[in-house]
């Protein structure tokens, strides 16, 4: 509404001097009354006074001063003219922006902008500072200590101590597990590694069978074991048949378990000599296993040359027994020219 009033205030000064150019224009003509002589009292006339008042000036040339000249109204929009005051004292100046009404265009600043974020909220793209840091480490642990260069490690077997593996049966015989016969043994599967293949007997009464006990604990070998099926005993052996050379000394032997044995019976290493064949004897040697040492191998061994017309040589593993209850085993049998061994 004061704008109102101000533009209707702006336009009442254009006019009052667009007529102030008009009468200054026109100064030499006279007003319809000006050929009205003044009073006798010396009082200007009221048609004069009216032009004088619209000129701006009284009766002597003087300016009004309590009429406001109309050329000198102020058209500054700015300024509010305090005869332009708006009697409501309440209503703001339209001029200037009414800071206690919201503008219709801008959001109050007092309200918050549902578009933008409320710095009071936490930012979810922020971890949440009362939760810990999975990846980060609790101050409250103790930091783990360095490992101290010098201490052998747990983890790693002890240098000083054997592997525990089963042990390697292709080990030369060096006095470890499960060594190999050498290459001087002339006998065939002379340990019964897995089997008594490469011996035979013509015995049927004769019952040889292969067990898992070995003379050197070897988990992958074994020994053979011999009794009989005949409640009154029997003589017999389980042979295999060599050449060899005439007049050059031989080691042969084996090793023998008793696991019981009475004082008659007989469990031993046995070389016959042959000429042609084994089956032409021509002279025999025995190492036997003492049957009152039970319950241990016993190493049995012996050095003999060989006869100067022998060819052949059969190594018999013999029992002799007068009950069935007798079983011997036999293990790591060799005939080898003299140092060697097994």
């Amino acid at each position: 509404m004061k704008m109102r009033r101000k533009v209707v205030g702006l336009f009442a000064a254009q006019a009052a001097a667009v007529a102030l150019v008009v009468s200054c224009g026109s100064e030499d003509v006279p007003a319809p009354n000006a050929a009205t002589p003044p009073t006798d009292d010396g009082a200007p006339d009221a048609t004069s006074s009216q032009q004088d008042g619209r000129l701006g000036t009284d009766a002597a040339g003087e300016p009004d001063a309590g009429e406001p000249d109309a050329a000198e109204t102020d058209t500054d929009a700015g300024e509010p003219d305090a005869a332009e005051t708006d009697a409501d004292a309440g209503e703001p100046d339209a001029g200037a922006p009414d800071t206690s009404a919201p503008d219709a265009g801008n959001p109050d600043a007092g309200e918050p902008d549902p578009n933008e974020p409320d710095p009071n909220e936490p930012d979810p793209n922020e971890p949440d500072p009362g939760e810990p840091d999975p990846n980060e480490p609790d101050p409250n642990e103790p930091a783990p200590s360095e490992p101290d260069p010098n201490e052998p490690d747990p983890n790693e077997p002890d240098p000083g101590e054997p592997d525990a593996g089963p042990p390697d049966a292709s080990l030369p015989d060096d006095g470890t597990r499960c060594s190999g016969p050498s290459a001087a043994n002339l006998l065939a599967n002379p340990g019964f590694d897995t089997n008594v293949g490469s011996w035979s007997t013509q015995l049927l009464a004769l019952k040889v069978s292969w067990d898992p006990k070995d003379a050197l604990d070897c988990p992958t070998s074994g020994s053979v074991g011999l009794t009989t099926t005949s409640a009154s005993g029997i003589k017999a052996t389980l042979n295999q048949c060599v050449s060899v050379q005439p007049g050059v000394a031989y080691n042969f032997g084996g090793e023998v378990f008793l696991a019981s044995a009475a004082a008659t019976d007989v469990a031993g290493v046995e070389v016959a000599w042959g000429s042609t064949s084994c089956a032409a004897t021509i002279g025999t040697e025995l190492v036997s296993a003492d049957t009152t040492t039970l319950g241990v191998w016993q190493s049995l061994s012996a050095t003999k040359t060989s006869p100067a017309t022998a060819s052949f040589a059969q190594v018999r593993l013999k029992i002799e027994t007068q009950t069935n209850s007798f079983r011997p085993l036999f293990d790591r049998v060799f005939l080898s020219r003299a140092p060697a061994t097994f």
